[in-house]
């Protein structure tokens, strides 16, 4: 991804340089004007969810037009041809060094990696230390212990080879997917199957829809070496709560969470459909399969609804067609 952070900081310079030379349409003294949003960039990092949102914004002149995600998943696309994952090195540091020593005393935890991130940023605060990114699913071959799937909430699938080597090498996977924004993730009925559902909701949460590219789903039938193009089920600000497989009838049949209610696919993700029989303004939070059939623990976001921010649970004994109230609501 160097390529892509030395495209990003160039284009924060010129922006910076056009917006020093242009004119000032304030007659407030200097010290009392407020910094523009590539300023804030610059000072506050990269990793600012808020600065870069506003950043995008000034320099786009508004909030995104229609259609800007499929625009960004097309150039996605392009970069992902003209960059093939065999370019990309995996990294095989562990705690940000070559050859770190892990902790060999059990039942410790000690981090395996990815540990790109040299410093952390959550709003107004910064930690210089090393950070692999939230973790939104972590996906064990079934069969194969040394491989394992992790998806990051900001980072993007990465994949290992060797898990249970003393210091394990992980591979990003869907940096040319159109966004590595990561909601979550699951296998088909067989482990090359992965489905990715694009648009992580804290990311989302900061009211940045610049930052947290979503709405989507991709697939992958080859282990995550090379995806579909994106299926999208919402606009950009759209996110992935939860994304669960159902393989017991002839196809997989996917169930999507979504903060917009529940979408599902009957063809291996190629088509989504909302479901109506759970509300839109309802956020789907988690999905689950019993003996008894499928449950979404969902919670009401429509402020007119006497629901309001409860809690209710759902249940589907027919593979997530039809839903009903399992139990009165929850807080």
């Amino acid at each position: 991804m160097n390529h892509l952070k030395i495209w990003f900081a160039t284009m924060l310079v010129a922006a910076t340089l056009a917006a020093q030379e242009a004119p000032k349409k304030s007659d407030a003294p200097l010290a009392k004007r407020e910094p523009d949003a590539a300023s804030k960039v610059i000072s506050k990092g990269f990793d600012d969810p808020k600065a870069l949102g506003e950043w995008m914004r000034e320099r786009m002149g508004g909030d995104p037009p229609p259609g800007f995600s499929q625009r960004v998943f097309q150039e996605a696309l392009k970069m992902r041809d003209a960059f093939p994952l065999h370019f990309q090195q995996p990294d095989s540091r562990v705690n940000g060094q070559e050859g770190s020593p892990a902790a060999a005393v059990l039942p410790s935890w000690v981090p395996l990696g990815p540990t790109n991130t040299e410093f952390s940023q959550n709003g107004s605060i910064t930690l210089n230390r090393i950070d692999s990114g939230r973790l939104r699913t972590i996906l064990p071959h079934p069969t194969d212990p040394n491989t394992v799937y992790a998806l990051t909430g900001g980072g993007g699938l990465w994949k290992s080879t060797d898990f249970a080597s003393t210091y394990p090498t992980w591979t990003p996977l869907s940096d040319f997917v159109g966004s590595t924004s990561g909601g979550a993730a699951a296998f088909g009925r067989t482990p090359n199957t992965i489905y990715l559902g694009l648009g992580d909701p804290f990311d989302h949460a900061s009211n940045d829809p610049t930052w947290s590219v979503g709405g989507s789903l991709v697939r992958s039938l080859d282990g995550g070496q090379s995806w579909s193009a994106p299926v999208s089920f919402s606009d950009l600000t759209g996110t992935v709560l939860d994304l669960k497989v159902d393989i017991s009838q002839a196809q997989d049949i996917l169930l999507i969470g979504t903060e917009k209610g529940l979408f599902r696919s009957l063809d291996g993700g190629q088509t989504l459909t909302q479901v109506p029989s759970i509300p839109a303004t309802s956020a789907v939070w988690s999905l689950a399969r019993t003996s008894v059939g499928w449950f979404a623990a969902t919670r009401d976001l429509n402020q007119s609804s006497p629901n309001y921010q409860f809690g209710i649970l759902y249940q589907s004994a027919d593979h997530g067609a039809t839903w009903t109230v399992s139990t009165d609501p929850i807080m």
